[in-house]
């Protein structure tokens, strides 16, 4: 006769039985949903990684080579639609990157670019030119664009070597030309800076080739009144390239002025006036090997000679979704017209650093 299992073993073995079913379920559920979730993980990854490496000699290469051009229709049509929209929008005609008024507008994304934390991007624009674009929709936030077109407007004034710069429109369907940026992007106006190509990062081995080294006074004196330690932070914001007159000096990556920034109107008090006379790296071989007081004079009669009224405009040109608030774009105008005070004693204080044996 068969004997009883105790009551106790009974319902050991019922919990036992009933545990194995649920891990039965779980793990078919399991089975059924992991290839999905690989196929959803592996084509957002591909496209990431698709973005970062294919053709990774496009850098190195004439973009505007590799890229075809769009047709002088095409080009009409795509750069006379988005004024009337910008006008609709903004209330406003929209302030421009040539001489015309004419926004640029982007055509094709490219690749990303740079290490920076703005994450920038490459594109060709209806110019037929490539660019560099940053986007609102950056790490620090808007105000990085709002300080790139200010350093664009002031060193287009006072003749700095700078590329050229200013706003680019980037449609929907721009920026659904790849899955991974149309996740982190908005369609709309952006900043934009012309694509260098065949660039080297300046170091002091190089840097006695160039033949507008004057032009870094300029630099140093922008740089000086607006709080732009980045420079010579990192050292990839200076490049030097070859041209048909030699090597030539150009600064990029003014998205760090006023010292982070992101920018408030308590650190903007804060920095009015201070002066801090930055001599690190190329900045100190400048001064003690390269530069004289004279180079400082042409960047300096310049500024001073930029009125109230230049400050107020440049100002004005800023995207409204860039800096929305009323009493912040007063504040920057005042800060930009009171900061241009200090301009002749931080000339003084580098020029005292410069040889007078050059």
């Amino acid at each position: 006769m068969r004997k009883r299992l105790p009551q106790r073993a009974q319902s050991t073995t019922a919990v036992t039985e009933n545990v194995a079913e649920d891990a039965a379920i779980i793990i078919n559920i399991f089975y059924t949903l992991f290839p999905l979730c690989v196929l959803l993980y592996s084509v957002e990854t591909f496209s990431f990684l698709l973005a970062w490496n294919l053709s990774p000699f496009v850098l190195s290469l004439p973009l505007r080579g590799m890229v075809p051009r769009i047709s002088k229709r095409s080009s009409f049509l795509i750069s006379n639609a988005t004024p009337e929209a910008y006008t609709e929008l903004y209330g406003a005609a929209k302030p421009g990157a040539d001489s015309e008024g004419r926004m640029l507008t982007a055509v094709t994304h490219l690749k990303p670019v740079g290490r920076g934390v703005t994450a920038p991007h490459l594109f060709t624009a209806d110019d037929g030119e490539t660019y560099v674009v940053k986007f609102q929709a950056n790490k620090i936030g808007p105000k990085v664009l709002v300080n790139e077109l200010l350093a664009a407007k002031l060193g287009e004034r006072w003749q700095l070597c700078f590329p050229p710069s200013g706003l680019i429109y980037l449609s929907q369907k721009v920026v659904n030309q790849e899955y991974y940026l149309s996740q982190r992007v908005q369609a709309g106006v952006h900043f934009a800076s012309r694509f260098l190509p065949s660039c080297r990062y300046l170091n002091r081995f190089l840097l006695h080739k160039a033949v507008n080294k004057p032009d870094m006074a300029g630099v140093m004196l922008f740089d000086h009144l607006f709080h732009n330690v980045d420079r010579t932070h990192n050292p990839r914001n200076l490049l030097i390239r070859q041209e048909t007159d030699g090597w030539r000096l150009y600064a990029i990556d003014h998205s760090h002025l006023f010292y982070r920034g992101k920018w408030t109107p308590e650190s903007l008090n804060k920095l009015l006036t201070i002066i801090s006379i930055n001599c690190q790296r190329s900045f100190g071989v400048l001064l003690k090997h390269y530069l004289q007081a004279d180079d400082f004079l042409p960047c300096l009669q310049k500024i001073e000679a930029t009125s109230d009224a230049d400050f107020a405009e440049m100002v004005n040109e800023i995207p409204q979704e860039w800096l929305p608030g009323a009493e912040e774009r007063e504040l920057l105008t005042n800060w930009l017209c009171q900061r241009r005070g200090y301009a002749a004693e931080i000339a003084d204080q580098l020029c005292r650093l410069t040889s007078p044996h050059l």
